[in-house]
């Protein structure tokens, strides 16, 4: 073998052992920017949401005088679940319609309702939306919580009393997917209903796991035609 042919193997060997250390680090980089990788929600009256959306109504089991209850998502006795909370702690006390149903407060001020999808459904959301009516007037807000624990916020303009508010709530702008929904109302007097509650289905996004290995075979396929080009050129030697 000749001196400029070892001189070329060592380079070669030099050069692939900098690009396997690069992918290594690549690699390392992208599954631990997990966090910087999370989905979105933007908060908004459903009129601005894109269209296409396939809502499907929230259904009430018609309990009465409950602080926490279940309601069905897509169905009267559909096995896909809401668990709410009305008010903090147990003070407040609501009445549940049955069907696409009403939430009325029976016992307190109703300023405050928390709806989480229950970890026996088998799909997950990506959207939520509710109209309703205030006691006094004031706004809404919604706060959206994803399964990244990031917090999604947006509040209503200004309500006047006892008249239906737009639907308003939030949805992904890439399939993000819903832990949790906190809707507060700044009215002193609370919400005289909540009503016309939907979800629709979330859309799938890669795990960031998925999207390191996809980079990751990207770049070995690369690495594999840059070896085969230096194998060509050492016989060419």
């Amino acid at each position: 073998m000749t001196q400029s042919m070892k001189r070329f193997r060592l380079e070669s060997f030099a050069n692939s052992r900098s690009l396997l250390a690069g992918l290594a680090l690549c690699g390392a980089a992208l599954v631990g920017s997990t966090g910087a990788s999370q989905a979105s929600f933007v908060i908004g009256l459903a009129s601005s949401a894109p269209a296409g959306i396939t809502e499907l109504m929230v259904f009430g089991q018609g309990d009465n005088n409950v602080n926490q209850f279940d309601m069905n998502i897509g169905a009267n006795n559909a096995t896909e679940l809401t668990h709410v909370t009305a008010g903090v702690g147990s003070t407040v006390l609501v009445d549940v319609a049955n069907g696409f149903a009403n939430i009325k407060p029976d016992t307190g001020v109703l300023a405050q309702l928390t709806f989480a999808p229950t970890s026996t459904n088998v799909l997950s959301y990506g959207d939520f939306f509710l109209r309703g009516q205030l006691v006094g007037g004031g706004t809404v807000t919604v706060t959206i919580t994803d399964i990244f624990n990031a917090t999604f916020t947006g509040t209503t303009g200004a309500i006047a009393a006892n008249t239906d508010f737009a639907s308003f709530g939030g949805w992904s702008t890439d399939g993000d997917i819903i832990k949790s929904i906190l809707v507060t109302t700044s009215d002193t007097g609370g919400f005289k209903e909540v009503k016309q509650i939907e979800f629709s289905v979330a859309g799938a996004v890669p795990e960031p796991s998925t999207w390191a290995m996809l980079i990751l075979g990207f770049f070995g396929v690369g690495f594999m035609a840059y070896r085969r080009k230096g194998q060509a050129v050492l016989r060419l030697v």
